[in-house]
């Protein structure tokens, strides 16, 4: 906000104000459960976000998601991939839709089984891991009121560490005031 300051024989100074406007929005609280694909071999996914947005439009959230896929077409098997952290974000609005930029942090699991076929005189072979791992990600999230209800629907796109892009589609809920 800036207001002048006028004195008797001086020229206005510029003040700055802090402060929230009396209409400034309080947080307001979110839920979001999404479904979608990701390259990288991991395919399809589920992923949910609990999450709140502040009146200065930073937004603090934890996700959680899990995808599975194959780890190659040379090789039968499964990969599975879930991945839980927190997320801070950064909102714009523009009239009904919500574009939110995020990064995440967490913590992940690897698990993947194979099978292979050497061959008519080899047979087969098959192995199962699992690994811990630290997770990183980057993303858009895009969402769109449905007027006249806390309802809304979302898009998000993430890149992963792994790396991977993964793209999601779903609904979610706004509460509290």
């Amino acid at each position: 906000m800036f207001t002048p300051i006028v004195s008797p024989g001086r020229d206005p100074e510029p003040v700055v104000s802090t402060a929230q406007s009396p209409g400034a929005a309080s947080p307001r609280s979110f839920f979001t459960a999404m479904g979608g694909f990701a390259t990288g071999g991991l395919g399809l996914g589920a992923s949910a976000r609990l999450g709140t947005t502040f009146g200065n439009h930073v937004s603090v959230a934890a996700s959680v998601t899990y995808e599975s896929g194959a780890p190659s077409s040379a090789v039968a098997g499964t990969f599975a991939y879930l991945y839980m952290g927190g997320e801070l974000g950064v909102d714009a609005a523009v009239g009904p839709i919500v574009l939110r930029t995020y990064v995440g942090l967490g913590g992940g699991t690897v698990t993947s089984s194979t099978l292979a076929v050497l061959g008519p005189m080899e047979g087969a072979s098959s192995g199962e891991s699992t690994a811990a791992r630290f997770d990183a990600w980057l993303g858009l999230q895009t969402t769109f009121d449905v007027p006249g209800t806390p309802l809304f629907v979302a898009g998000d796109v993430r890149v992963l560490d792994l790396p991977s892009l993964a793209v999601f589609a779903g609904a979610g809920v706004r509460f509290g005031r």
